[in-house]
């Protein structure tokens, strides 16, 4: 995983992408494709109204149904309780969407969602991307291709 963090007058953004030398394993290309879609839907929640605690609670719903469910944002001895976070002259801002974070999005909050999943002894992969919230729904910032890379 490389986490890139840019800067633009003052504004931060945050992106996370997979590489590895040589093809990964099945495991992970399938994990892979798992992250991607979740993150798919979790862009369609970054919307002005949406409840951040409830978008992390339905996360978790999803990923539970999973295999993934163990490894879900780090190992089980240090997973992280978000999925994403604000993002704007400070790397960590508010909102949050985690556990009981309940003031609703607003067009000019900026997020980074960054869903990830990690087996011991074997690695992870997962995305990170920064989301502008608009009247609409979300403007992904970050706009690097998301698909796993392999190097050679």
């Amino acid at each position: 995983m490389v986490d890139i963090l840019g800067g633009h007058g003052g504004y931060l953004a945050d992106g996370s992408r997979a590489y590895s030398i040589g093809k990964v394993s099945d495991q992970i290309e399938k994990t892979h494709e798992y992250v991607l879609e979740l993150n798919g839907w979790i862009e369609e929640q970054l919307k002005p109204g949406m409840v951040p605690g409830a978008i992390y609670d339905e996360i978790q719903r999803r990923v539970a149904k999973s295999s993934f469910a163990p490894f879900f944002m780090g190992v089980p001895e240090n997973q992280a309780r978000f999925v994403a976070h604000g993002i704007g002259l400070e790397l960590d801002e508010i909102p949050v969407i985690a556990p009981k974070f309940d003031t609703p999005l607003e067009p000019g909050m900026v997020l980074a969602v960054e869903p990830k999943i990690f087996f011991p002894g074997v690695g992870g992969t997962g995305t990170e991307n920064t989301y502008f919230i608009t009247e609409a729904g979300c403007e992904r910032l970050t706009l690097a291709p998301q698909e796993f890379t392999s190097v050679n």
